[in-house]
């Protein structure tokens, strides 16, 4: 089985090194920091997954502009939030054209039964 590629945009390190390792060998986890980061490595390259969180510490909800931004550069875009069980968010998840939404904090057998479903 082909190793799959994730690219996986957090501003939070701690879960990028955390989700990059228990996620191993079954996906390789390309980390991106910032907003304006996963935008370039998503128009850069190919990738089938791309998840990345909704709010970034340099403020607003850029997940949302994320997402619109790199929909057409890969199958499965993703949003990670706490916020997923907001309405307003599912809402603008699905117009900017997020493939689902998958709720933070999530336990490791939990993202490898949803990433497995994406297959």
């Amino acid at each position: 089985m082909a190793i799959e590629k994730i690219l996986w945009g957090d501003d939070d390190e701690g879960i990028l090194k955390s989700v990059a390792y228990a996620l191993k060998p079954e996906y390789n986890i390309e980390k991106a920091l910032t907003p304006e980061e996963v935008i370039e490595k998503a128009e850069k390259k190919q990738y089938k997954i791309v998840i990345t969180d909704l709010n970034y510490t340099s403020g607003g909800q850029e997940g949302f502009s994320i997402i619109k931004a790199i929909k057409d550069n890969a199958k499965y875009v993703i949003l990670c939030t706490g916020d997923a069980d907001k309405k307003e968010v599912q809402q603008e998840a699905k117009e900017v054209g997020a493939y689902g939404i998958l709720k933070k904090p999530f336990s490791i057998p939990d993202l490898k039964d949803y990433l497995k479903n994406l297959k």
